[in-house]
């Protein structure tokens, strides 16, 4: 598991200061003089600085949204549709409408004083290079380079930690997690134990202990980690092979009850509840992806 935080706040600040002044000179002869001693200069950085701030602020915000929903490893060209759309189509646009009002407020057009065809092109360029920085941020922290993978007492007792060593990689499906401000990542195999359905709200059991609300439905998740050990057992519920050490026969005919490997028992609080019940829709999957281990 690794975590991915935008801790980028005074990088937005500066970002957005520094593109309100190249803008505000951007086609025109630098006479800083005159410019400091103008109140249109003012003027013109202050609304600059706020609709540059705007801009970034959208992308910071679309980008943490997005990469809840759509992560860019496991869906790279919906993710890639989206944040063009979002993160640049619509903060261009935006733009585009604001400095419209500003200059009509001035009694200028965008188009005959040149803000059209000079300025506009560099902010685009701007607010795509903001969208650029963010994907490879994402993508250099998301990176697994060195793995710690805690694994729980077994019967015995003893504890035991594995460590894949830097320069090379782990197998299997990724699964991303967005929870209070950061991006935790779990390989799917070996992190999580099972996903279950709380009235509208899914819910993932890590081998840590841990449980995270998630944006995702039972079905979608069957439909992603089908192949990684992972089996839908009812309707609520999809568990990870790993927690299972067998089942009896169920209290309803054409039903089995899951016994729960006793090092994953801390982490449950009722291992005879509905949630680990095969139901008959479910049984012959199960049992022939048991088989197969």
């Amino acid at each position: 598991m690794e975590t991915v935080s935008y801790n980028n706040r005074k990088l937005r600040l500066t970002s957005a200061f520094i593109a309100s002044i190249y803008i505000v000179f951007h086609g025109i002869p630098i006479d800083l003089v005159k410019a400091f001693s103008s109140t249109g200069f003012y003027v013109a950085v202050a609304v600059s600085f706020a609709i540059s701030l705007l801009l970034v602020n959208i992308v910071h915000t679309v980008t943490l949204r997005l990469d809840r929903k759509c992560p860019w490893r496991d869906r790279p060209f919906e993710r890639g549709a989206l944040q063009l759309i979002l993160g640049v189509i619509a903060p261009a646009l935006i733009d585009l409408l604001l400095i419209s009002i500003y200059f009509g407020i001035l009694g200028q057009s965008i188009v005959e004083n040149g803000f059209l065809l000079i300025d506009y092109p560099l902010i685009v360029c701007l607010i795509i290079f903001f969208n650029l920085y963010y994907l490879v941020h994402y993508l250099l922290l998301s990176e697994k380079q060195l793995f710690k993978v805690e694994t729980y007492p077994d019967i015995s007792g003893s504890l035991k930690d594995e460590y894949i060593p830097e320069g090379q990689t782990a197998t299997g499906a990724m699964f991303n997690i967005h929870y209070n401000g950061q991006h935790l990542f779990f390989k799917v195999a070996d992190d999580i134990l099972f996903f279950h359905r709380e009235g509208k709200r899914v819910k993932a059991m890590t081998a840590h202990g841990n449980q995270y609300p998630i944006n995702e439905s039972i079905s979608n998740l069957e439909h992603r980690f089908s192949e990684q050990g992972l089996c839908r057992i009812n309707r609520s519920t999809i568990i990870n092979f790993k927690l299972v050490k067998g089942y009896v026969a169920g209290t309803k005919r054409d039903t089995a009850q899951l016994i729960i490997k006793p090092v994953y028992l801390p982490f449950i609080k009722d291992p005879k509840s509905g949630i680990f019940q095969v139901t008959k829709d479910f049984l012959n999957s199960f049992r022939s992806g048991l088989e197969k281990l």
